[in-house]
């Protein structure tokens, strides 16, 4: 968002933050399980991203905070008439008993769970509020320099796993928060690198969906990309949105 010259809030639990240095970056206090401190803060905005996630080190739970933390920023996003909420949550989310779902949410605690349910509940508060989302499910994230969109591949059905880079995913979701009109708005999409594409079925625990989702879209820049998006609204019931 800095690079595209936008102003930025920076909200972290205690204020500080680490990140890129620049004019256009306030750092401000916002904990996405105190609602009060988001109301204070998202106040006087224009969008709002959601790209928390459960810490083991900070004694948090994915109930929390992938789950309520987002429940929490849809409530006050509608209380304060933002404009779009892009939330950042994870692919295989709606597929728990796929091989990389079954090992997060062993790992994770039961994470991919409660993401799933902290999209449910953003769709229910944000539906027909004037507030817009965009919810944005990237593959396993890689330190390393952004591919760009033309090496991006979007998706939606949640079929394919893939691995991207964390510059990507940044770049999308920037991209989702300026986009005009109705590009991207209300719809939930996967994203991974083309050279990391990994189909998740057909397979003998998979038996109720087919390959290929019919849902890939990609393009030049992340805005053309969206525009080969369907809303969530729109998608068949192999979505599972």
């Amino acid at each position: 968002l800095v690079k595209l010259g936008v102003p930025v809030k920076a909200l972290t639990r205690n204020g500080n933050f680490n990140g890129i240095d620049s004019p256009l970056v306030t750092p401000a206090k916002g904990d996405v399980t105190l609602m009060d401190t988001l109301r204070k803060e998202l106040n006087g905005c224009r969008a709002a991203v959601f790209a928390a996630a459960y810490s083991k080190a900070a004694g948090s739970k994915p109930s929390e905070v992938d789950f309520k933390g987002l429940e929490n920023t849809a409530e006050v996003a509608k209380e304060v008439n933002l404009e779009r909420v892009v939330a950042v949550t994870s692919g295989a989310v709606t597929r728990p008993y796929a091989p990389v779902g079954l090992l997060l949410n062993v790992i994770g605690k039961g994470v991919l769970f409660e993401k799933k349910k902290g999209e449910e509940s953003l769709r229910r508060i944000l539906s027909g509020s004037g507030v817009d989302y965009t919810i944005i499910r990237p593959g396993g994230l890689r330190d390393m320099p952004a591919l760009g969109a033309q090496k991006t591949e979007l998706n939606q059905g949640d079929t394919v796993v893939g691995s991207v880079p964390r510059a990507d995913v940044a770049a999308a979701v920037a991209a989702a928060v300026v986009a005009p009109g109705t590009i991207a708005s209300g719809a939930t999409f996967e994203m991974y690198s083309v050279d990391s594409k990994m189909e998740m079925g057909p397979r003998p625990l998979l038996p109720w969906y087919s390959l290929p989702s019919g849902y890939e879209t990609s393009g030049p820049t992340w805005e053309e990309a969206f525009t080969g998006l369907k809303k969530d609204k729109e998608l068949s019931p192999r979505g599972f949105y």
